[in-house]
């Protein structure tokens, strides 16, 4: 999994470049390409705040990018009476940028901030405003109806390496996709990034459009008709279009038609506050439209959410819960994982499901919660051994290592009540963050992470937050990671408020919950560090809703060819479900084969299973009135007999007490 960075560059440079057949630009419009054409710059970083695993190189990179101060993003020009136009869209890009607001650079590399917008217009896509000691150049003139089939020139930073002039035809008029209220200008001059905000010429001159965007497809590219500008409004800023919001584990979207003003003129910075936080209002709005609309389908809700509510899984890296094409949910991940050790036992394992990242990090033995849980830096530092970050310095790719102390820290509980950390972590030379959501586990931490811009940020937290709903996890960890887990009160998920684990001198362990007591002494338990006890948390109803919990538990030498113990919860499956599901129940209410503990030899190992209680008392309630069973399996490296195991599971039992209403809603 690597994260590729786009280079910066910046560069002045004014060049006229047409084609040996092309009508050339009239001499007084070749003067203006200099003096009323400007790059849109935004002023980078002063500081680095990441670490790399070696000195970067910057001798390989050109001179102008080594030295720049400024990163170019697109360009802009004169238009009369000391106004100024580009693209909205490239003026948004300042928008909660890490970089400087933007800004425009004249030829001799002289920088004018802005000073008040007095127009502009997303769905049109441009923008009109004054700059801070004007520098009064000439204008370019203008024409509101220019001829078709004639000679352009597309004017624009091509590339952010300088004022390029291209020459083409104006070919078409394609009208606006939302409404058709006005026509794009469709153009054969060659356009590349950088280009947006430029003017489009006629053969003598004049100003036609604002070159926007590229065509996907051919060199057939767009432009905003100048006279749009010339006629907007100059009271208000008009934000139009269409909006789509979507979660990434399923099929459903959200899409709203967006019509507001801000009343204008405002700096540019009181624009991009107003228009962020409205924008921001929306995108909040939509996505609780969207889960509520659809909230009959959405797990845990809907037949398509059943299979899953009466199906366990045991995994430390957290899976997510997503929606199949058939329309039923599944815990899923990725095949591929990223896996790093860490001293001491330590371990960090990655995975990418649903544009996020899926994280658990094992601590080391001597790191406790404690010690880490608001330490942002040293999280990071041991993610980012699976996570090979690398930053491209020329044709050299150099790994990062730590991203520094997160930029801000909040916690933040899901619907299930679990406690997460929510961190974002700048990556300045890229205008970009890193958002990641921590969740405290017996041994260390399981992560939900995006990268994203910095102008993206908001929406990606709130995709994350979202997403912990539907993230799946076991807790797994050995005694004495239990112990100083489950002490840490303001961390803990309500869930396993009650639960209480005690273990005395490598002689006896303990568990008691609402839903059940289990009480194991040697051979399984013989000390605290080498006893792995996993608590089976899963989805499940109770009391007809649905509750995150504990399903079932195992506690086990860490040795692979020790003995072990786990007690596993099972609910009556509704008729909707396959008829596996149906058919392994009968088996556990008829406790037939395998529940009826007989023993199994595999693989070197030794078990037996049966239903709890077992032996089945004669007075017992019958098994086939029952909502809830319990599932009771012991084993143990090497061979032994059936009688010595059945010995053993019933004095095992002698222990285990489950308090679960076994009369409650499945």
């Amino acid at each position: 999994m690597q994260w590729a960075f786009r280079a910066m560059r910046a560069a002045i440079a004014v060049t006229v470049a047409s084609y040996a057949h092309a009508v050339a630009l009239p001499p007084d419009a070749q003067q203006r390409v200099g003096t009323a054409t400007f790059e849109v710059v935004m002023e980078k970083p002063q500081q680095d705040t990441l670490s790399y695993e070696r000195p970067l190189q910057l001798d390989l990179l050109p001179f102008s990018q080594r030295t720049e101060q400024y990163q170019s993003i697109g360009t802009a020009f004169a238009i009369g009476e000391h106004r100024y136009v580009s693209a909205a869209h490239v003026m948004n890009a300042g928008f909660q940028s890490q970089f400087g607001e933007p800004a425009l650079r004249d030829a001799n590399g002289r920088v004018f901030k802005l000073d008040k917008v007095l127009a502009y217009s997303s769905s049109e896509d441009f923008v009109v405003f004054t700059l801070q000691d004007d520098p009064a150049t000439g204008a370019w003139p203008v024409n509101r109806k220019p001829t078709l089939n004639e000679p352009i020139f597309a004017v624009g930073n091509a590339l952010g390496e300088g004022i390029v002039v291209r020459d083409g035809l104006f070919t078409s008029q394609t009208p606006e996709q939302l409404d058709g209220k006005w026509k794009w200008i469709r153009f054969s001059a060659a356009a590349s990034p950088g280009n947006s905000g430029g003017p489009l010429l006629d053969q003598e001159g004049r100003v036609i459009g604002i070159v926007l965007r590229k065509s996907p497809n051919e060199n057939l590219n767009y432009a905003a008709p100048i006279s749009l500008v010339l006629d907007a409004p100059r009271d208000h800023a008009h934000i139009e279009g269409l909006v789509t919001y979507w979660l990434p584990n399923f099929d459903r979207k959200e899409t709203q038609r967006i019509s507001f003003d801000i009343p204008m003129p405002e700096t540019y910075g009181e624009l991009a506050a107003t228009l962020t936080k409205n924008m921001h209002a929306r995108y909040d709005e939509m996505q609780r439209d969207l889960l509520t609309k659809n909230a009959a389908d959405i797990f845990p809700n809907g037949d398509g959410s059943q299979q899953l509510l009466h199906t366990v899984y045991t995994t430390s890296l957290p899976y997510l819960i997503s929606r199949n094409a058939d329309g039923t949910w599944d815990a899923m991940s990725s095949s591929q994982t990223a896996d790093a050790t860490l001293p001491n036992n330590g371990a960090v394992a990655i995975s990418g499901l649903g544009g996020a990242m899926l994280g658990h990090v094992r601590l080391p033995d001597d790191v406790t919660h404690a010690a880490l849980d608001n330490d942002s830096h040293t999280l990071m530092d041991y993610l980012l051994k699976a996570v090979p970050l690398k930053r491209p310095v020329g044709a050299d790719q150099v790994r990062i290592t730590s991203l520094g102390d997160a930029q801000s820290q909040t916690p933040f509980t899901d619907s299930y009540g679990r406690v997460w950390q929510l961190r974002v972590w700048n990556i300045g030379f890229e205008d970009a963050v890193i958002v990641g959501l921590s969740m405290p586990v017996p041994d260390g931490y399981i992560v939900l992470m995006r990268g994203a811009t910095t102008a993206s940020t908001h929406d990606t937290v709130l995709d994350l937050r979202a997403l912990t709903d539907f993230i799946y996890v076991s807790l797994t960890g050995n005694l004495t990671q239990w112990a100083e887990y489950l002490a840490n009160k303001d961390r803990l998920p309500p869930q396993l408020a009650n639960v209480q684990i005690d273990y005395k001198n490598g002689k006896a362990f303990t568990y008691r919950s609402k839903r059940l007591e289990a009480s194991v002494a040697q051979p399984i338990v013989k000390n605290a560090k080498d006893t792995i006890l996993t608590l089976e948390t899963a989805y499940f109803a109770d009391a007809g809703k649905v509750v995150w919990d504990v399903a079932g538990l195992s506690i086990a030498e860490k040795n692979p060819s020790g003995a072990g113990f786990d007690i596993s919860r099972h609910a009556r499956p509704p008729d909707t479900l396959p008829d596996s599901y149906r058919t392994t129940w009968a088996k556990m209410t008829g406790r037939d084969y395998p529940f009826d503990a007989t023993i199994v030899d595999a693989n070197g190992t030794t078990s037996i299973a049966a239903i709890y209680p077992y032996p089945k008392p004669t007075n017992a309630t019958d098994d086939a009135s029952v909502d809830v069973l319990y599932e009771v399996r012991y084993w143990t490296g090497g061979k032994h007999t059936q009688q010595d195991m059945d010995a053993a599971l019933v004095h095992l039992l002698q222990g285990v007490k489950v308090i679960d209403d076994h009369r409650g809603s499945n």
